[in-house]
């Protein structure tokens, strides 16, 4: 089950970035893996306050939810449902206590928030602002789990710029939701299986760079074989492209067994190995 992670400062004074990973059983068989970013906003005072706050109310939120009455005794697909439900609820109620708490310290601040919820074979992702998370299948499908949430994302959405025009560049970094803000939030939150073999990438937007979707594909495919290596390629190649903001990224692969690999035709669909909690 190997699972890494790194955080750089960069060329920043100060690392304004915070992640998690941590798992833990409700009972012998339930367990949950958890993945969290935080990527204090650098143009805001006190980024690193946003990012360690955020990224630990939405662990003991979990914590309590998980533990309580909308969690235990209930199927494993009313469970799965209630930590979808929980995700959404959860990021706009962290938002609204983490603007409190910085305003009351007289602070202007925000972060954004992506985290990840891995529970049997599902894979639950929610992200608030631009730190994205990416699924690398073990039949080579790429997929962005993660939807941008900045001004350029929304102008191409729009159909008004290109990924590739000089307005892009210049409104990239200008988010349009994010924890910490008086506005409520409104997270992106999606559901996909995953299977074993298949690769988990989250990172500040700093640790990806201005790589585009297939050249960090291209990086995958040829550092899957040595995951413990794969951060150091990605980040030195955003480095190369003049990245100089904090670099964060976990990355997670739950390996194949040898039998496994050899049952796997037998083995189809969602649900083979569920069973209620």
């Amino acid at each position: 089950m190997p699972v890494y992670f790194e955080s750089r400062k960069n060329k920043r004074q100060i690392n304004q970035d915070c992640h998690f990973y941590m798992e833990y059983r409700i009972n012998h068989e339930a367990l949950l893996r958890i993945f969290v970013i935080a990527d204090g906003m650098g143009g805001l005072s006190k980024g690193e306050r946003a990012s360690g706050l955020a990224a630990r109310k939405w662990i003991l939120k979990l914590q309590t939810m998980t533990l309580s009455e909308e969690f235990l005794n209930k199927t494993l697909t009313e469970q799965i449902e209630n930590l979808k439900r929980f995700s959404y609820r959860s990021v706009q109620e962290i938002n609204d206590e983490v603007y409190q708490e910085l305003t009351d310290e007289g602070i202007e601040g925000g972060t954004t928030l992506t985290v990840g919820i891995l529970f049997w074979d599902t894979l639950i992702l929610t992200n608030c602002g631009d730190s994205p998370a990416y699924l690398y299948q073990k039949d080579g499908n790429f997929l962005k789990l993660t939807r941008d949430q900045n001004v350029a994302e929304e102008l191409v959405r729009q159909q008004k710029i290109t990924r590739d025009s000089a307005i892009y560049e210049q409104k990239k970094h200008m988010l349009t939701d994010y924890i910490g803000k008086y506005r409520k939030s409104s997270p992106s939150v999606v559901s996909i299986e995953y299977q074993k073999g298949d690769i988990l990438l989250m990172g500040s937007d700093g640790a990806f760079g201005n790589l585009k979707e297939e050249e960090l594909k291209d990086l995958i495919y040829k550092g899957k074989t040595r995951l413990g290596e794969l951060i150091g390629m990605i980040f030195r190649k955003a480095e190369e492209a003049g990245e100089e903001d904090n670099q964060t990224m976990i990355v997670y692969q739950e390996e194949e067994k040898q039998e496994e690999k050899k049952d796997a035709p037998k083995r189809k669909g969602l649900f083979w190995k569920r069973q209620a909690v």
